[in-house]
């Protein structure tokens, strides 16, 4: 839904531009001052960045279709046990939030590998080299890989609060300022259906 927030924003501002950076949740050293907005998870590596609640993640395990969990109504914490897994990785090998939760499991998972891409994550899960999982907003290719079969997972341990956090307003540029409040009357962010985060207003 962020991206249909940011194109009616453009559809009132067509001189906006947008540096979009999917992979916020590799970086080792957040500084807010390289953004005007930023989304992020509201764990403890953002804990110093205040926000406002957006949303929760949730994720899908993805499994070959021809794998035989494929045919499961859903994800279960006994299919990682001795079965191949594959989890995005940042640059400074920091893995994906699905790889944490897994690790946490007294389960002896199965062979590992790590992608530096959603489209390399993709095609291993697709050529049935590993399962892995999928957040609902990168759900869509994975869908339309007929090679390919999402599982709901129902464990409350893949899902997390996502927050979005704002410069100041003092060091926002005019149309920073204009997308800001834009993001707030989109997502009702101030009229009390939406809650701000634990660390409170940026």
């Amino acid at each position: 839904e962020m991206l249909e927030c940011i194109g009616s924003f453009s559809d009132l501002h067509p001189q906006a531009h947008f540096i979009l950076n999917g992979r916020i949740d590799f970086e080792e050293n957040i500084d807010i001052n390289q953004y005007d907005a930023l989304i992020c998870p509201d764990e403890y590596k953002f804990e110093k960045l205040n926000g406002y609640y957006l949303f929760d993640e949730h994720f899908h395990f993805a499994v070959s279709s021809y794998d035989p969990l494929s045919e499961k109504p859903a994800f279960s914490v006994s299919m990682l046990k001795n079965h191949p897994l594959v989890f995005l990785r940042g640059s400074m090998l920091t893995p994906e939030f699905p790889f944490r939760v897994c690790s946490a499991f007294a389960v002896d998972l199965g062979a590992l590998s790590f992608a530096d891409t959603r489209e390399m994550h993709r095609r291993i899960i697709s050529c049935g080299i590993a399962a892995g999982f999928v957040p609902e907003s990168e759900a869509a290719a994975y869908r339309s890989d007929s090679n390919i079969t999402l599982l709901p997972v129902m464990n409350d341990r893949f899902t997390r609060s996502m927050k979005i956090c704002f410069l100041r307003e003092k060091h926002l540029s005019e149309l920073g300022t204009l997308f800001r409040k834009h993001v707030l009357n989109y997502f009702l962010l101030e009229t009390g259906e939406n809650d701000e985060t634990k660390n409170g207003r940026s």
